[in-house]
């Protein structure tokens, strides 16, 4: 176990202490929770209008997560979809964390998948892996084809993807409307991992509406 793990750094006071002696430029490189993550991955797919849509990922909470630390873990999630990498929050201290964060990522064709991440913070050594999870996009996206991307029909009824071992799904995920847009509900548990398990809400945003 590295040392890093027995002595925490206090974010705050190093933040403090970097502001004194390092030029804006050099801190905002590697800052994980900026804003303009994933901003010229995004400008690139824009200029050239060859995405689809976006996805918005709401990272709602994370579950028994895996102890990285003495005690606990930092942990955050990164979601990423080809070159497209967003990242949350870090949640100090916490194996229940509750984020309740929207990401977003475009996707630029319906066989794109979105890898998820997640990972104990630390600040003197590389960050620790406490799993992970691949999300097959394409039900979603074929539901938002088949409803031209944004509305249900009136007689459609919210559908479900059955929980497998292979699809790595801890409950049925729903697929279904909300606020006039098409959304689907995930808890998927963690690979690579002894225990851990995430659930998010992920938005189909179509290209024109983005």
């Amino acid at each position: 176990m590295s040392l890093s793990r027995f002595f925490k750094v206090d974010t705050r006071a190093l933040s403090v202490s970097l502001s004194l002696c390092l030029p804006a430029f050099f801190l905002s490189v590697g800052n994980t929770n900026r804003p303009e993550q994933g901003l010229r991955a995004e400008t690139r797919m824009r200029n050239s209008q060859s995405f689809l849509g976006m996805i918005e990922a709401r990272v709602i909470r994370g579950k028994n997560l895996a102890v990285r630390d003495i005690f606990s873990s930092d942990p955050y999630v990164k979601l990423s979809i080809g070159d497209q990498e967003v990242k949350t929050t870090v949640s100090s201290s916490n194996l229940n964390p509750e984020w309740n964060e929207v990401l977003r990522l475009y996707v630029s064709n319906l066989q794109q998948l979105l890898k998820l991440q997640v990972l104990d913070k630390d600040y003197l050594s590389a960050d620790d892996k406490m799993g992970d999870a691949i999300i097959d996009l394409r039900p979603l996206l074929r539901v938002a084809k088949l409803h031209d991307g944004k509305f249900f029909d009136r007689s459609s009824k919210s559908q479900k993807l059955v929980a497998t071992k292979e699809n790595g799904m801890l409950k049925d995920s729903t697929i279904r409307l909300k606020n006039g847009s098409i959304v689907q509900d995930i808890c998927v548990k963690l690979k690579n991992v002894e225990k851990g398990q995430i659930e998010l809400e992920l938005k189909w945003c179509p290209q024109g509406a983005c």
